[in-house]
């Protein structure tokens, strides 16, 4: 998969993406649950990334 690195947002733009509170996201990064980029100490999401997380981990999918 071919990433756009100029729509990479950053951790505030994806909280508010995803409705979640800054420090849930970083927690979420930290276990590794979530898709994200690291550029040195900056950490980045991509949208579709993120779309796609949230579709294969998703209650009503099927893949669960």
């Amino acid at each position: 998969m071919s990433l756009n690195y100029k729509t990479l947002m950053t951790i505030n733009e994806a909280a508010e993406y995803l409705h979640l509170q800054v420090s849930r996201l970083r927690y979420e990064v930290f276990i590794k649950r979530i898709p994200h980029i690291k550029i040195g100490r900056s950490i980045r999401f991509s949208q579709t990334q993120l779309d796609s997380w949230i579709e294969a981990n998703s209650k009503n999918g099927e893949n669960k």
